[in-house]
């Protein structure tokens, strides 16, 4: 797991707030990551459309657990930079 020092100075991850579903939101890009994740209370928020996967994601997470995937978001429109 990277400390916020790490994070602040990594070519890799982007630290940053960028409007997702016109919603203003704190954000963590990490470059080298295969799939990206949404806060559910945020999708709840943004009223995102959830469906459900074709292949079920089986992540485990820096402090070891394991959480199960099983619902996209479709159609997330993301605006960086305007």
């Amino acid at each position: 797991m990277r400390t916020r020092k790490e994070v602040k100075n990594s070519q890799v991850v982007i630290v940053g707030t960028v409007s997702l579903h016109q919603y203003d939101t704190y954000v963590l890009f990490d470059t080298g990551a295969m799939h990206s994740f949404v806060a559910e209370q945020f999708a709840r928020l943004a009223r995102l459309e959830m469906k459900p996967l074709e292949t079920v994601l089986n992540i485990c997470t820096p402090m070891k657990n394991k959480v199960l995937f099983v619902l996209r978001y479709q159609g997330c429109k993301i605006i960086v930079n305007g």
